[in-house]
């Protein structure tokens, strides 16, 4: 079986938005700079009187008239004092690095005294855990966690029912660091046919991501608590991205794959491969019950089962966008008051139904979606996608897709430009072969690293495409963007960069991208 072109999807985009780096200690916003303006006239004072800030910021003063020098009176523990004879009269900064109320006062060249504070807070300390090397076991890692914090898994496999057990963090693979989806294969959770290999019953929100896995071998079996062979999430409604979700199983009970319930589940850039079920199942790839989970750029094949259906949707608000869904008994089954948007979505192939609407109760809109059989929509079509090797499950596309091009044009474009086009896989029309958005990329280096004053990035660039670095901070956020980068070589000047890791990715025009780290001392 080719796995790599099931979980290989829009990769540029989806590793982008759920990059997070991990960086010791604390870790901040892009830091600021707050601004105290010191006036003896017309009315003697620090405006604001209270400022806020936080770990990182600069204080900085400025003369609203006159000349002024502050000093500080009581400060948290472990802050530096300052006074006149430290900082001077003109223009003074601050910055602040530990939480708490700062008291200051201030003696104006003209007379008088007044006094003010700032108050500073601080982002809890996020913690980086290794499995196996801090903690034997993913249960273990997660247990240790607070919220926040990511355990990061080495390749290997783990005979393990886990449960997340209300926290938000992040449990990742190696793939989460270094953008290579050889990882997601290599990093097993097995779940040896006992229960749910993974599950989300405490409330987790959106925050608590699970990326980067093989998941497999999962089994749900009784009425009450056995929904879920894969994933199981009840009250509940976490992120599920880049996970290969192969091999599970229920019994009496629903969802194959992933059962949702009562769930925003964002489920996105999987693979599910042969999930299934038997005996009075619901759903076999996906099944959701309530909520209003999205789903997009998922491949669902081969779901078996009684109702084996790759999406089963009861009583559920869902959005299900650039997926493809193929060869399961049925593509997608809505029922019991659903209301349900399909859009950008393959469903071929399909034995039983491609898109079976049960009942009066439920509403469907489907939209420039390919439907074997055809669907009533805006954009729709019925024509063979020409999938590259369904033999071998690679549903990429063939040159000659009617789906190239073919995704709502009010859709973000592909990578490489162009018109989205539908299914979970686009099309790389930039190289004229089939592949997806991951093509090869040009071999980089980064120097000297760590760094002080500047680094440098160099690459190969033999088609002079143009270049755009994205450079972020621990907290996944953008702090410097260098666009029109054409010589294979990009500066990039520390500048007000705080100390600490940086994660940085290099866009080409053409669809290509690397990433890498860099360090400032």
């Amino acid at each position: 079986m080719n796995t790599t072109k099931l979980y290989t999807m829009n990769t540029i985009r989806a590793f982008q938005a759920f990059l997070i780096i991990l960086i010791e200690g604390a870790s901040t916003a892009q830091a600021t700079i707050v601004t105290i303006t010191a006036s003896s006239s017309p009315v003697e004072g620090f405006f604001p009187n209270v400022a806020t800030a936080v770990c990182g910021d600069t204080i900085k003063w400025v003369n609203g008239d006159g000349t002024h020098t502050t000093a500080s009176k009581i400060i948290p523990t472990g802050a530096s004092s300052w006074n006149s004879s430290t900082i001077g009269s003109s223009g003074f900064s601050y910055v602040v690095s530990v939480p708490g109320t700062y008291n200051y006062t201030c003696h104006p060249s003209g007379g008088g005294h007044m006094d003010a504070s700032f108050v500073v807070t601080c982002a809890p300390a996020l913690t980086l855990i290794a499995v196996p090397a801090d903690f034997a076991t993913i249960q273990e890692g997660i247990d240790a966690a607070t919220i926040g914090d990511t355990v990061l898994v080495s390749p290997g496999t783990y005979f393990e029912n886990i449960n997340f057990n209300g926290k938000d963090i992040v449990l990742a693979s190696l793939y989460l660091t270094t953008g290579d989806m050889a990882y997601i294969e290599q990093t097993i959770i097995d779940g040896r046919d006992s229960s749910s290999v993974v599950t989300f019953t405490s409330g987790e929100s959106a925050a608590a991501l699970i990326t980067g896995f093989n998941i497999k071998h999962g089994y749900g079996a009784s009425w009450l608590d056995g929904d879920g062979g894969g994933l199981c999430c009840i009250n509940a409604s976490p992120t599920i991205d880049h996970n290969q979700i192969d091999s599970n199983r229920v019994s009496f009970a629903d969802g194959g794959g992933i059962y949702c319930e009562n769930s925003n589940a964002v489920i996105t850039n999987n693979s599910m491969v042969f999930n299934g079920g038997g005996y009075v199942d619901v759903g076999t790839g996906i099944a959701c019950v309530g909520g209003s989970p999205y789903i997009a750029n998922n491949i669902i094949t081969g779901s078996w089962g009684d109702s084996n259906c790759g999406i089963d949707l009861v009583s559920s608000n869902a959005t299900i966008t650039n997926n493809t869904l193929v060869y399961n008994g049925m593509g997608i089954r809505i029922r019991d008051t659903s209301s349900v948007n399909v859009s950008n979505t393959i469903i071929w192939g399909n034995s039983f139904a491609n898109l079976l609407l049960s009942g009066t109760s439920s509403t469907v809109d489907v939209m420039y979606s390919d439907v074997e059989g055809g669907y009533i929509g805006t954009g729709n079509v019925d024509l063979d996608p020409k999938f590259t090797d369904t033999i071998n499950n690679d549903f990429s596309l063939l040159s000659s897709s009617p789906c190239i091009d073919a995704a709502d044009p009010n859709s973000p474009d592909d990578a490489d430009g162009t018109r989205a086009d539908m299914g979970a896989l686009f099309f790389e029309q930039n190289v004229g072969i089939n592949e997806d958005a991951v093509v090869e990329l040009p071999r980089i280096k980064v120097y000297p690293n760590p760094f002080n004053s500047q680094i440098t990035v160099q690459f190969e660039n033999m088609n002079g495409d143009e270049h755009t670095l994205m450079l972020y901070n621990s907290m996944g956020q953008i702090v410097r963007v260098i666009e029109n980068i054409t010589r294979g070589e990009v500066i990039v000047k520390r500048e007000n960069l705080k100390s600490g890791p940086y994660f940085f990715q290099l866009i080409g025009n053409s669809g290509h991208i690397d990433h890498g780290q860099m360090i400032a001392e």
